[in-house]
């Protein structure tokens, strides 16, 4: 079975505020979103991919905290899991725990009172974990192609595309942010052009690669910190359950590889998300990073017949254009790569660019599902 990674639509996966709460009446009370993904399964989501079943479990769970933290709306006795209401979860006093100082990948930054107009520089870390947190931003800048998030983005969130990862700036004032996120590195966040988005409102930052870390900046920023510890603890319980889904095969050990159209190959390393929930799974570490940082590393052709692998995971990447920067076949076609066992014992799977981004992205959002691709795809190999 292919996994589906079709962004939804509001006609498939609902955010009616009504539709959630009536479905939550139904729902088992479980906080388990594997549980909760497999009941929807066999009752009012079967129309849904996999995918889109995690995704409406988590609404279904941040719908519930919701209502109970506001006064038992429907009653905690009758609720399942409910989810998704992004900017609904339980109200904390606006000045609650404020002024704050925030430390972030790039210093401190002093917050006077709970945001509530959020700036997003980019769809990644940034955007991942605030609505990850059940947070809707007032403006955010698109980069790569993430339907898991962007399918969560409310029609009233002023957005643009990022053209060759360029902020404008003048846009992104216009928005009026209380305070900004952005991810830290490349051309978004550094100790340069920090200062520039400091002058339209107080900046944190948050690391590329490190959710929880990720998680805690932002939580302390908008002042949601139970929350996100509970989403820190139901995020590691799901890596470590992945290994009793993977039964016989916890023992493979994998290779992710991309091959592009110049002839160079990339391989995924252990500083990679996959790595991380894979290892909490007990499944063996992907290959050695040479540099601390480097998600992906490059390696020759001549190299792989000596690189062990029980099964072997194809990466594709393209642009929001849709310009495609990855071809398989490269690999696919080769003579060295067919002698490889893992291809002879037909254990290959070609990841679609929305799976590959999954596994390039460490977000509060995108762990669960990675979880659930590794654990659907990898059961499709021959054991």
């Amino acid at each position: 079975m292919t996994w589906n990674t079709t962004v939804t639509t509001q006609t498939r996966l609902t955010t009616n505020a009504h539709d959630l709460d009536a479905l939550a009446r139904r729902a088992p009370a479980t906080d388990d979103l594997i549980q909760l993904a497999d009941w929807l399964a066999t009752n009012s989501a079967v129309h849904l991919s996999a995918i889109e079943r995690i995704e409406l479990a988590e609404r279904l769970i941040t719908r519930r905290r919701f209502l109970i933290g506001a006064g038992g709306l429907l009653g905690a006795a009758t609720l399942g899991a409910c989810g998704a209401g992004e900017q609904e979860a339980a109200p904390t006093p606006a000045s609650s725990g404020y002024p704050r100082t925030v430390q972030h990948s790039l210093g401190e930054v002093r917050i006077s009172s709970r945001p509530e107009r959020i700036g997003c520089i980019t769809n990644g870390a940034d955007l991942q974990t605030l609505i990850g947190l059940g947070v809707q931003p007032v403006g955010v800048g698109l980069v790569d192609s993430t339907p898991w998030v962007e399918d969560r983005i409310a029609a009233s969130v002023n957005t643009y595309e990022i053209p060759n990862q360029v902020v404008n700036i003048e846009r992104v004032a216009t928005w009026e942010p209380d305070v900004l996120i952005g991810p830290t590195g490349g051309s978004w966040l550094n100790e340069e052009s920090i200062t520039t988005f400091q002058e339209i409102a107080p900046t944190v930052s948050v690391p590329f690669s490190n959710w929880r870390e990720s998680l805690r900046i932002v939580s302390e920023t908008v002042g949601m910190e139970m929350e996100a510890t509970r989403l820190r603890e139901e995020t590691e319980r799901l890596m470590t359950d992945l290994g009793e889904r993977l039964g016989s095969r916890i023992s493979w050990r994998l290779v992710i590889l991309a091959s592009y159209a110049d002839d160079s190959i990339y391989i995924m390393t252990t500083e990679s998300p996959v790595n991380e929930v894979l290892t909490a799974a007990g499944v063996p570490s992907l290959y050695p990073a040479n540099t601390a940082g480097d998600v992906i590393t490059p390696i020759s052709f001549e190299v792989l017949p000596d690189i062990e692998a029980d099964a072997i995971l194809l990466l594709s990447f393209e642009g929001r254009d849709g310009t495609v920067y990855t071809d398989q076949s490269r690999l696919l076609e080769n003579d060295i790569f067919q002698l490889h066992p893992a291809v002879q014992a037909g254990r290959v799977l070609n990841l679609d660019p929305t799976e590959s981004l999954l596994a390039y992205y460490s977000t509060v959002m995108t762990i669960p599902l990675i979880v659930e691709m590794l654990a659907e795809r990898i059961t499709e190999l021959p054991a």
